[in-house]
């Protein structure tokens, strides 16, 4: 088994503002513009379209624009992780969450991306097992494991779809 990102959402700081949309959107819908124009862009890399502005929407972005906490969400993208590899790796194998604080400081034996998370600033990462597979959470902020939050998660998001009759 080889767990390969899937889908996320980025919602932290921006460099550079694009939109197609000259209407007002909220806080919500900008956080899935900006989550789509990353994900869009990280395509665009892995198919070499970088040297082809023409081509691209207006709205598009190019590296240029990233914060380096946006460039850690694009490059994360990239990662597979196999089961006791790495925190996503562990968390699906234990089943059990992981709460990793000071991730920018962490050696690299206990999560290989600390390098990058340093240059994003990222300080606490957090992995759920769910469906599966594995959800990872980072922010910028220095989080203390709470595991009232942890047991919230556990209880609400991760207990998976529920039948109805």
């Amino acid at each position: 088994v080889v767990l390969r990102w899937y889908d996320g959402y980025y919602n932290g700081d921006i460099k550079t503002r694009k939109t197609v949309q000259s209407v007002e959107s909220n806080a919500d819908q900008l956080v899935f513009q900006r989550s789509d124009q990353l994900k869009e862009l990280y395509v665009s890399l892995c198919n070499g379209e970088t040297n082809h502005p023409a081509k691209r929407p207006t709205a598009a972005l190019v590296p240029e624009d990233l914060s380096n906490a946006e460039w850690f969400f694009v490059i994360c993208m990239s990662f597979e992780f196999e089961i006791n590899q790495e925190l996503p790796g562990r968390t699906f194998a234990k089943n059990e969450p992981i709460w990793l604080c000071n991730a920018h400081l962490a050696a690299t034996k206990v999560f290989f991306r600390s390098l990058l998370a340093k240059v994003a600033d990222i300080q606490t990462v957090v992995c759920f097992p769910h469906l599966g597979g594995v959800v990872e959470l980072g922010t910028t902020k220095l989080v203390e494991e709470d595991m009232n939050l942890v047991h919230h998660v556990k209880s609400n998001f991760l207990r998976g779809p529920s039948a109805t009759l």
